[in-house]
Parts: C-alpha cells; structure tokens; sequence
C-alpha cells in the first residue's frame, strides 16, 4: 500500500530578513548624525551664537543689561535703558553713531558695538564660572561689562563742531600716550533711529554710514613733514630747500602760504605745504 506523503511535506521556510544589515546602517546614520551636531555644537558654536540674525542674541538684548560705552570720565555714550523684557540700546551723544556703531536685530553690528560685542554681552571680562552658570540656569549671558573708553566727550563736541556739515574726519591724538580723545566722522546719523532710517541710510550717496576716520583712505600730503624733519635733523643731513614750492589742484597752480624771504624747514612744514618735499 503506497501512502501520499505530500500533505506532509514541509515547506520551505522564508528568508531571513537582513536584520544585521538594517543594524549596521542604523548605527552609522547615528555615528554620522553625532558627529555632525558634535562639530556645529563643539566646533561652530561660537559662530553660530555669535551671528547677528541669531535670534537667542535679540530676545537676551531685551532681558540682558548689555554693557555701557563710557568716555574717559565715565560719563555715559551708549547705554541701556528700560525694565527687563524691554530694554533698548540708547546712545547719548548721537553724532558719535558712525565711531560707536550699533547693534541692532536687522541691521545686525558695526563699531564699537561690533569690536567690543564680547564685553559688552558678558562673555569677556566676567568669570567663567559665571559665564557657565547663567547658561545652565538662564539660558542667557551675564550681565555685560562696562567699557571706558580714552575719548573726551568735550573734546568730541568741539570736534563734531568744527566738522559741522563738512564731510571729513578729525582725529585728536594725545601724542604722549597714543590715546584717542577725539573722532568725528562726517556726516553723521542718529543710531537710536536707525529702524526708522536705516534704509535711506544705506542708500545715501554721502555714506553716513561709513566711519571716515578708520575706513577712509587719504594721502598723507604734508602730515608726514614733522616726523621727516625730526629724523633728518637728528642726522644733522638736512636737505636743501626746492627752489619752488608750488603744486597743482584742478589745472590751477597755488603756492605755499611760506614767505620766500622766511623760508626755512621749519615754517614750510608749519605751512602745510602739500608738495613733494625731498628726503
């Protein structure tokens, strides 16, 4: 008697699906994802919270006091003013704007605002273990630290006086130590506006914006006359006068304020006289 095995049979079991191969590619997508939020949150840290659309730096503006500029006798540039939620950068001398710069959530920072932006926040000048402790608790920097700086604000009118609506610079430097007490750059604006005018501003063919004093390139014309003189007259190798001091400006030909008569080294370079002096 021949019996149908065929109902018995067994059937040929699935493949195994590749669980290890799932496994491997899981934990490189892992390793990969950790290594790249390790290089921008160790590595790019400082540049991400340091960029001024980084909206975390506007919403600790109006919660954080930031720093105060102050002139050489502490009395108050830029400053910030208002309850906490509400506080609002504010500078007290408003010509001062293209020297002392902003900061601001569009525009973002230029000047003193900029250079000094590490003090002025609270991430310099204070105690690390302070700079940590206010992250860890308030997700915020410290307090910010004042800043003195060697500029007078009476020299700084009478500067911005004389400047009026020229367009130039002026800067007064205290020869002895190097410090600035003075710079004016013309024509100015008023930064506690800049919401209001920041586009007229940018588009302004006499550029406001742009601090003369430091970014403007000039010749040096006679400004370099006293430092020549001095070395050549310590070598005792002055030399001799040109016979004519004369130079030209728009095809027209003008002579120095220098009486050919009293013509010595000494009032040619008092005159100021813009031509090629020898060496």
């Amino acid at each position: 008697m021949i019996s149908n095995n065929s109902s018995t049979r067994q059937r040929p079991l699935p493949e195994p699906r590749p669980i290890l191969q799932l496994g491997t590619l899981l934990l490189v997508s892992l390793a990969a994802i950790a290594v790249i939020a390790g290089w921008w949150s160790v590595t790019r840290s400082s540049t991400l919270l340091a960029r001024t659309d980084n909206a975390r730096r506007t919403i600790s503006d109006r919660y954080v006091r930031r720093g105060s500029l102050l002139d050489r006798e502490n009395r108050p540039i830029d400053l910030t003013e208002g309850a906490s939620g509400q506080m609002t950068r504010q500078i007290r001398y408003p010509d001062l704007s293209p020297i002392v710069g902003y900061t601001d959530p569009v525009y973002g920072q230029a000047g003193l605002e900029a250079s000094l932006d590490a003090y002025l926040r609270g991430l310099a000048g204070n105690p690390l273990a302070m700079i940590w402790a206010t992250h860890l608790l308030y997700g915020q920097p410290p307090p910010g630290v004042d800043v003195r700086t060697s500029l007078d604000l009476d020299l700084q009118q009478a500067a911005d006086s004389l400047l009026a609506d020229q367009k130039g610079a002026l800067v007064l430097l205290n020869a002895q130590s190097g410090e600035i007490l003075a710079m004016a750059s013309h024509p100015t604006f008023n930064a506690n506006r800049l919401s209001e005018i920041g586009q007229n501003l940018l588009q302004n063919p006499n550029s406001p914006l742009l601090n003369r004093a430091t970014q403007g390139l000039y010749p040096s014309g006679a400004a370099l006359g006293p430092l020549l003189l001095a070395d050549s007259g310590g070598e005792q190798s002055l030399p001799a006068l040109p016979g004519e001091l004369s130079y030209s400006l728009e095809n027209r030909t003008l002579q120095c304020t220098s009486q050919p008569d009293e013509r010595t080294w000494s009032t040619t370079i008092a005159a100021g006289c813009p031509v090629r002096l020898p060496r």
